[in-house]
């Protein structure tokens, strides 16, 4: 578990010297999905009827989260009154933050707490575990309103094998796959693995960065033009969420500021109240200057 110990301003910087390194204008890596987009699954399975009624009633289906922070029930009370803690700070004007150039429309970002079936968009992001069978948070309201197919899908993607190295999973921590999307109204579903915090409960920065880099570079303009991607590994896997906020969207932005003509919408779903006003201060903060 993170010590309640809050981000200092010095922490603000270095998030950001990290996100420099690795930004995608410092990447030698292809930006963009060089494969083929799955197309459409042939044996769909059938939803309950119990599912149907939950999807038209929006039910969240992991009954351990909640809207309201300090009711969560997936985590300890230590990185519930950080997140708290952190977001009082924020919104009081303790951090100060780097001058972000933006060169796109701002407004084809957007915040929303809407129903997630509810937005229309070509792909949704999954946060999944490496197996990608489905778990808990994000992971099992895909799986629930997909339907037991998408299991058939995944089970049948090929393990990860590097050289000679059988690792006996579908995806390693910080890359994504794509998958088509079963019984959700979208084209595809990208499921990509983020990462828990390590024995030290310190965050793994670098491949949070890489999870939003794999999940962005399926954006190419033609088979996706816009996406559904909510917070990462602050669920179950006890991310902070003002660090997660800051990494992510600042990766975001600079995947924005080179291939906006590819992006239509990409529509942040924060289904946390703390969260979400986190993200709603920092796309009000970090766009100072328009080139």
């Amino acid at each position: 578990m993170t010590d309640n110990i809050y981000l200092s301003q010095e922490d603000i910087y270095n998030l950001y010297n990290i996100l420099e390194t690795h930004s995608f204008k410092q990447s030698t890596d292809n930006h963009l999905y060089d494969g083929t987009y799955p197309s459409k699954y042939k044996n769909v399975s059938k939803l309950d009827d119990s599912v149907i009624r939950m999807k038209e009633s929006g039910i969240m289906p992991d009954k351990a989260k909640s809207k309201i922070n300090k009711e969560r029930k997936d985590h300890p009370p230590e990185l519930i009154n950080l997140n708290e803690r952190e977001k009082e700070l924020l919104l009081n004007g303790f951090y100060k933050f780097p001058k972000k150039n933006i060169k796109f429309d701002k407004s084809k970002l957007v915040l929303t707490k809407e129903f997630v079936l509810n937005i229309k968009s070509d792909a949704i992001v999954n946060t999944a575990n490496e197996a990608l069978l489905g778990g808990g948070g994000m992971d099992l309201l895909v799986h629930t309103y997909a339907g037991e197919s998408l299991k058939e899908e995944t089970s049948a993607l090929p393990n990860v094998v590097e050289g000679n190295y059988y690792y006996g999973v579908k995806c390693l921590t910080g890359d994504a796959k794509i998958t088509s999307s079963h019984n959700l109204p979208y084209k595809y579903i990208i499921h990509v693995v983020t990462p828990y915090l390590d024995n030290n409960h310190r965050t793994d920065k670098i491949n949070h960065i890489k999870s939003y880099k794999s999940v962005l570079k399926y954006i190419d303009g033609q088979s996706i033009r816009s996406l559904i991607i909510g917070p990462i590994s602050t669920g179950y896997y006890g991310y902070p969420m003002l660090e997660a906020a800051i990494l992510g969207l600042n990766t975001i932005i600079d995947f924005m500021n080179i291939y906006e003509k590819n992006v239509d919408k990409i529509y942040l779903w924060i289904y946390n109240d703390t969260q979400y006003e986190i993200f709603n201060y920092l796309l009000n903060n970090l766009f100072f200057l328009i080139n």
